[in-house]
């Protein structure tokens, strides 16, 4: 039997106009910030037609379910239907009211075989409505596994609550329910995992515990139409980064998101109804033919070329001819290979400038991904400043016929800067060549290593890698360092330079990858050393959220020697946890295949023409 499939399924569901306008709301603004701060987590909508179908909410959701129950549309009972509907094994059943502020899925190791079933939160005293001392449980943010005891159970509360209109709230019933089955089995939550933020003044919290508690909280609960919800949360440190991503202003609490506030699209007249693609074509052919996408590249056997291989070698569709070119060879061959293409896929948009006067190159038969900061932040970012797009940029990338980016940290910035249609196309790795080496960690030397440019302004390898392992007993450090400098002044990019066929080595031979860089689009380098079965060390940048969950298979560190020189300290001391978060960053990697990845940039393309 295979591993169980995890998600996270959300309830919206309207039975007016105010019901419809509050659910899109909410559940826009909990999607968004799922997608940040959870981007691996699989997420399933279940809603009425009027929300399922919103455009502004489609990049959000993998699954798009119809409600089932009618009767329950535009209550708080609606989410009942949740887990009978869900297409995950193990599920979160998120209320859409909740703000997920913290990374999600390490809940989902509370439950499953020989675990509990479900894992949830319990009602604070102020809640409880009844003298007999019985538990009272907060579902809003609930772990359960989809089994037959779980399942019986859900459908004893849609029986119950079917009897008569759905009153607010249901939980009491649900509580009840819990109370009297001795199927299921319970792990309460605790409220770092579900914090009512609407509630805390009632609790009589001073200011001095409040900040204490919510940096840890993983999930604000509560309607941010409320005063006291609205203050508290004003209070939180992260609170104008979160209102930027989820379109709230505390000034104006029912004012829509700006996308669930643009207007409705236009009819299509006749002008508009031919379709914009090269020589108005079909989206399979091009006068007969497959359509021709151009992958351009800009130096051989470095990261846009594996990754235009990989894109070539595993496309088995019948819509695509790919090809490759490497903007460094022959003048007349790039001209040659632009004239004979439909599309032009860049990887980098500062390629494109390479070409378009040099080539005759349009920009609408051009798609570009956006694969760093550096191409236009003007150096500025840093893993605590997280700067957006200025309007310059995003108006040029506006001319384009499609965007993308290759991670959910600069999608989310871009979308937040006015580029509200931006594509996620994610980088892969070759787990099949990036293989892992689990050895054990030799007890008088534990192994960092480092892979990358020597540009220490943004990388940190001289600043605070090389130092920082330096001053820690029994830990060596080997690099794999490309000088660009060098390469320009004599030809060669120094002696630490390892081709591409020697990274899966120099990998393996490593216990501990570290990352102190100021920014990245993705982290390649990462992606390869957790495929090699390295634990990762990392300042906060590039998709590194997506790829390291902090002390599970690495460490997120602040960009100071201080802070590495800390953690590298403990991992030498404690090698059996050195093994174990070898382990599953290969574990976690996998999904990232190119065989897996390949499928985003075809959606992507596809798109573009569609």
């Amino acid at each position: 039997m295979g591993n169980p499939t995890t998600g996270v399924v959300q309830v919206a569901t309207s039975r007016n106009e105010a019901t419809r306008i509050s659910s899109l709301t909410e559940v826009y603004r909990s999607a968004t910030l799922l997608s940040s701060v959870s981007p691996n987590l699989k997420k399933a909508l279940v809603a009425t037609d009027d929300i399922l179908k919103h455009p502004a909410i489609q990049h959000l959701f993998d699954y798009f379910i119809p409600s089932k129950y009618s009767q329950f549309n535009g209550y708080l009972a609606s989410k009942i239907q949740a887990l009978e509907l869900s297409p995950f094994d193990l599920c979160l059943i998120l209320d859409i009211d909740t703000l997920p502020i913290q990374d999600v899925s390490r809940g989902f190791n509370l439950i499953g075989n020989n675990k509990r079933n479900i894992a949830l939160a319990i009602d604070s005293e102020q809640e409880l409505r009844d003298k007999t001392g019985r538990t009272n449980y907060q579902n809003g943010v609930m772990f359960v596994q989809k089994c037959e005891e779980t399942l019986e159970l859900f459908n004893s509360w849609l029986t119950l609550l079917s009897k008569g209109k759905p009153s607010s709230p249901t939980r009491f019933i649900f509580s009840e329910l819990l109370a009297i089955s001795p199927k299921i089995n319970i792990y309460t939550l605790s409220y770092f995992w579900n914090h009512r933020i609407d509630l805390l003044n009632e609790f009589d919290v001073k200011p001095e515990i409040l900040f204490r508690i919510l940096p840890k909280t993983r999930i604000l609960h509560s309607h941010l139409i409320r005063d006291t919800a609205i203050q508290i949360f004003k209070t939180h440190s992260r609170y104008d980064l979160i209102s930027k991503l989820i379109g709230f202003n505390h000034k104006d609490p029912k004012q829509l998101p700006p996308e669930l506030s643009q207007q409705k699209r236009q009819p299509i007249t006749q002008k508009d109804a031919t379709p914009n693609t090269p020589d108005n074509c079909d989206i399979t052919l091009v006068k007969g033919r497959l359509m021709k996408v151009l992958l351009v590249t800009d130096n051989p056997s470095w990261a846009y070329e594996t990754k235009a291989q990989a894109l070539l070698e595993n496309y088995k569709g019948d819509k695509f001819s790919f090809s490759i070119i490497c903007i460094k060879h022959d003048i007349e061959e790039v001209r040659r290979a632009f004239a004979e293409n439909d599309l032009y896929v860049f990887f980098g948009f500062q390629n494109f400038k390479r070409c378009e006067v040099k080539f005759s190159v349009k920009r609408d038969k051009s798609l570009v991904s956006i694969a760093s900061h550096e191409s236009w932040d003007k150096g500025v970012t840093q893993p605590t400043n997280q700067v957006l797009p200025d309007a310059e940029t995003i108006e040029y990338l506006k001319t384009f016929r499609s965007i993308s980016a290759v991670s959910y940290r600069l999608q989310i910035l871009f979308r937040m800067a006015g580029l509200s249609s931006i594509a996620y196309t994610p980088n892969g790795v070759l787990t099949d060549i990036f293989t892992p080496n689990y050895n054990d960690c030799d007890p008088n030397n534990l192994v960092c290593g480092y892979a990358g440019r020597d540009i220490d302004q943004k990388k940190g390898n001289r600043s605070i890698i090389v130092p920082a392992v330096s001053k820690v007993n029994k830990v060596s450090l080997t690099q794999a360092i490309c000088d660009l400098k060098k390469e320009k002044k004599l030809g060669t990019r120094g002696e630490q330079c390892l081709c591409y066929e020697e990274m899966p080595g120099f990998y393996r031979n490593i216990d501990v990858y570290i990352c102190a860089s100021r920014e990245e689009g993705s982290c390649r380098s990462v992606l390869e050393a957790m495929s090699c079965g390295c634990a990762i060390l990392s300042t906060e940048c590039g998709s590194i959220n997506e790829l390291l969950t902090h002390r599970y298979n690495g460490f997120l560190f602040g960009r100071n020697e201080k802070e590495l020189i800390k953690i590298v300290t403990q991992l030498s001391n404690d090698r059996k946890l050195v093994r174990l978060m070898k382990e599953r960053s290969r574990e976690i990697v996998v999904r990232y295949d190119w065989k897996n990845i390949v499928s985003y940039w075809y959606n992507w393309i596809e798109s573009a023409i569609s």
